[in-house]
């Protein structure tokens, strides 16, 4: 039997790198496959708000405490806008849904490169480029490359912080998918956990770090939206 290479190639995408922060205790004590199904539930919930499945280039891949989500620009500027709108979006519901599934925070980069991906391969600088980006992110928010933002699309899903950095304004689907208003159990509960979450790690500064900033964020939209209550 002749046995023939198969040449694989790159392609650009628009890729988001993304890590789950505090997931490596949890992957360690999920004896009951609590947190797993936490992430599938994210991930699967996530794709049907906007009927996500519909894009078939939608690449999504979990290993570990990491994630890639990644979808083709088909190498033109008007592929590049659209994969541009359709993955930012579908990482907002996913964000949120990891917090409300299982309040799990994430920090990542969004990008833009040459990229092959499969059921078994990764590759490409487009990777590389995404997870340089998840590097700097350093608090519980994703981050979008300059390249990316030139691509003007999404501005009104982004925010500027501190640092210059733009990130995605996840919170914002915790109001829209309730009519500009927050269903106040879930707020609640999203409450409790930042004040559980404030007790356990109070002597551990790298978490107070980035918890602090997460916590400055939650604020920021009570506040915004006249729910002092629920600020911390």
């Amino acid at each position: 039997m002749e046995i023939r290479d198969v040449r694989i190639v790159t392609e650009e995408y628009i890729i988001a790198y993304i890590d789950l922060l505090g997931s490596t205790e949890k992957i360690k004590n999920d004896t009951g496959d609590i947190f797993l199904n936490h992430i599938y539930s994210a991930y699967t919930t996530a794709f049907q708000m906007r009927d996500f499945s519909r894009y078939k280039d939608l690449k999504v891949k979990i290993f570990s405490d990491n994630i890639v989500i990644a979808l083709s620009t088909k190498n033109t500027n008007d592929g590049r806008i659209n994969a541009c709108g359709i993955l930012l979006e579908y990482l907002m519901f996913f964000q949120m849904n990891c917090l409300l599934k299982g309040y799990i925070l994430l920090n990542g980069c969004v990008s833009i490169g040459n990229l092959y991906i499969d059921e078994t391969i990764v590759w490409g600088n487009g990777l590389l480029n995404a997870y340089s980006g998840e590097l700097r992110a350093n608090y519980p928010r994703i981050i979008i490359d300059p390249e990316v933002l030139n691509l003007n699309v999404g501005h009104n899903i982004l925010l500027r912080d501190f640092d210059g950095e733009y990130f995605i304004d996840y919170y914002l689907t915790l109001f829209s998918q309730f009519g500009n208003s927050p269903n106040i159990e879930i707020l609640a509960d999203i409450y409790n956990f930042y004040k559980n979450e404030i007790n356990a790690n109070k002597n551990k500064s790298k978490i107070m770090q980035k918890l602090n900033w997460q916590i400055d964020y939650h604020n920021k939209h009570c506040i915004k939206k006249n729910i002092h209550k629920y600020c911390i």
